[in-house]
Order: structure tokens, then sequence, then C-alpha cells
């Protein structure tokens, strides 16, 4: 008679339907909760993955500018023809990179010298990042090869590039021979000649 009583009693709790809509409302509410945190996850993932990939980019960009700022300053060569920086030099810094006393030009292809080291970069800024570079002139002037390595501020990313002059960089060599000879007056100095 208990047991006839019970099961009633269950089988009546089971027909009444007052609390079933809080058990549905609480696993739609859970399920949703799974699902925001997962689009939150992923979303974080993305958004991190995004930040690298473009810190690279900065990198890479700050590593070519400050290989484009060596072979410019290849480019400048000796616009006085004395082999040191001074005043008949313009501009000044642009040739001396490692600030020696010596235009860059004069000391990788004459006197066949590197400029600074792999453990000892020369640092090279242009606007908001920097590179930090050196040049390899063992094999000068056959064989040249500026080290750079970009550092953007404000992220950790580092990527390094190598531009390597070859003799078919005697276009090179022959553009900054240019800019170093003297004109005779009443010629004036244009660009990369005389006229």
């Amino acid at each position: 008679m208990i047991t006839k009583y019970l099961r009633n009693r269950f089988f009546l709790h089971l027909s009444d339907e007052k609390g079933i809509v809080l058990i549905a409302g609480l696993l739609i509410m859970i399920v949703l909760t799974i699902m925001g945190g997962f689009a939150l996850f992923f979303t974080n993932r993305e958004m991190m993955t995004t930040k690298i990939y473009e810190g690279n980019v900065q990198a890479l960009y700050a590593a070519e500018a400050g290989a484009e700022k060596v072979y410019d300053a290849f480019m400048q060569g000796d616009t006085s023809g004395d082999g040191i920086v001074g005043a008949g030099d313009s501009p000044n810094s642009a040739n001396d990179l490692d600030n020696n006393g010596i235009i860059d030009f004069t000391q990788v292809f004459t006197n066949k010298a590197n400029i600074g080291s792999s453990a000892n970069r020369i640092t090279v800024n242009s606007g908001d990042t920097r590179a930090e570079v050196w040049i390899d002139a063992s094999q000068s002037p056959a064989l040249i090869t500026i080290w750079s390595r970009g550092i953007p501020e404000g992220t950790n990313n580092q990527k390094e590039v190598a531009l390597t002059l070859t003799t078919s960089g005697e276009n090179i060599i022959n553009g900054a021979l240019n800019n170093s000879t003297p004109c005779s007056p009443p010629k004036q100095k244009m660009n990369n000649g005389c006229y």
C-alpha cells in the first residue's frame, strides 16, 4: 500500500509540468554560456595571431629599411674625394653610419674593412622602427653582404635580411665614384654627375 502511494505520488509529480520550464531555461543558458566562451576564446586567439603577423611585417620592413640606409650610404660615396668625413661631404652623417670618421664607401670598398660585426651591430633608426646592421666586407669588392635585423618598437618580433652586393654591383661603385669626383669650375655638381 505504501509503495502504491509512493508510485502514484511520483507519477503525479512527473505529470505536473511546473518545473520543466525552469530546467529548460537553465539548460539553454548553460549552452549559450558555453557557446559565448568559445566565441570569446577564438576571437582572442585570432587577435593575437593578427598582432604577431603585424609585428613580423613591421620587423621585416624595419630590416629592409636598415639595409636600404646602408645601400644609400654607399651611394653617397665620398663627395669631397678625401676618404674621410669632412665639411665637403654632404650630408656628413649619411655616409658614415658607424661614426668612425671614415666614409662607409671608402671603408668597405677601398679599405676592405667591415662595418660593425654580428655581435656588435650599428643601430639605424628609421621613423619609429629600428634596425641593427653590420657589413661583411671580407671579400670586397667582389662580394659584400649587408646584414640587417629589424626590431620594431613595441613588439618582441625580429626579422633579419641579408643584402648581397656582388661584382654586378659595380654600378654602385661607379655611382659612388661619380659622386666623389669633384667638378671642375665652371661646371656645377648636379645629382650624380657634372654639367
